[in-house]
């Protein structure tokens, strides 16, 4: 009897943020490195801002596979890898890929033209939303920090003792700052972003790919 008022205690903490008929709310979850929210699930789309390691998001949703959940944190709304977002299940934190379905985390899908008619009309690239409405970013190959053994999670070491893998930011190679690269996050390691520069108000980031020109200490991941 107490093993089971235990179970259902731990469910419905896992449960806050999700209503009782089963309509999507959020589940809180923490960033597991520096990573840019960008405005849509791809490492093409432009950045809207980078979150530290270990930053509080609020998650709305995800794609199919969890390759990409539609987040928020304090001022800002988009898109992060799955890869990177943990959230906290039986008492310790996992990784989204990995538990996601366990906690019935929603799929959800992107539209483009209402995503952003919702939450970037004050950003330069919304003049560019025409242009990104053609972008196949379904294309776009994984998200960076993915990898396809998830599963093994669910026993052995914890995800704390496991971080994601190299990363794969999109089709081909583009271009970066001294020490681009793949490979994992060790905390302070080089940049991994492939993706173009942030694009906040003013900003003007542009459609294709560039260089990631976040700054401070450690630099990002996408």
């Amino acid at each position: 009897m107490t093993k089971h008022l235990a179970i259902c205690a731990t469910t419905f903490a896992l449960l806050v943020g999700f209503s009782a008929d089963g309509q999507a709310r959020t589940l809180q979850g923490y960033s597991t490195a520096n990573v840019n929210v960008r405005s849509g699930p791809s490492v093409r789309f432009p950045a809207v801002r980078t979150v530290s390691a270990g930053s509080s998001l609020t998650i709305h949703g995800c794609l199919v596979a969890y390759k990409w959940c539609d987040v928020s944190a304090p001022g800002v709304r988009g898109w992060v890898s799955g890869a990177y977002i943990q959230f906290v299940h039986a008492a310790r934190r996992v990784y989204v890929p990995a538990y996601a379905a366990r906690v019935g985390i929603p799929i959800v899908t992107f539209n483009l033209g209402s995503y952003w008619q919702d939450n970037y009309r004050d950003y330069d690239f919304y003049g560019q939303r025409d242009h990104w409405s053609e972008h196949h970013w379904e294309d776009d190959g994984d998200p960076p920090g993915w990898r396809d053994n998830w599963d093994d999670d669910h026993g052995g070491p914890g995800p704390e003792d496991s971080g994601p893998g190299p990363e794969h930011g999109g089709p081909g190679p583009e271009p970066g700052g001294p020490g681009d690269g793949g490979g994992p996050d060790h905390g302070g390691g080089p940049d991994h972003d492939g993706g173009p520069d942030h694009a906040g108000p003013g900003d003007g980031g542009g459609p294709g790919p560039g260089m990631n020109s976040e700054d401070g200490p450690p630099p990002d991941r996408d």
